[in-house]
């Protein structure tokens, strides 16, 4: 499980940086990408447990988010080092 969490990774953060987000979540305000990601975390818990597969479901749900939340981050922090006003 490890393993595929760790390709799932790196295998999300290739995307992210060649492919860029979609419009919709890059122009989302940062408090909804939160929310959004909470919403996603537990349905996929929700789902996993009614499939048997709630941990992978939820660790993989979980890994997903969190590199869209760091990319949305990072481009935004990007933006502000450069003097763009957020």
């Amino acid at each position: 499980m490890f393993i595929a969490l760790l390709a799932l990774l790196i295998g999300c953060q290739i995307y992210l940086e060649k492919a860029g987000l979609p419009e919709r979540l890059a122009t989302m305000k940062f408090r909804y990408a939160l929310l959004l990601t909470l919403l996603v975390i537990a349905t996929s818990m929700f789902v996993g447990t009614f499939l048997g597969i709630g941990g992978f479901l939820t660790a993989a749900a979980t890994v997903v988010t969190s590199v869209v939340l760091a990319h949305k981050f990072r481009s935004k922090y990007s933006d502000m080092e450069r003097g763009k006003s957020i």
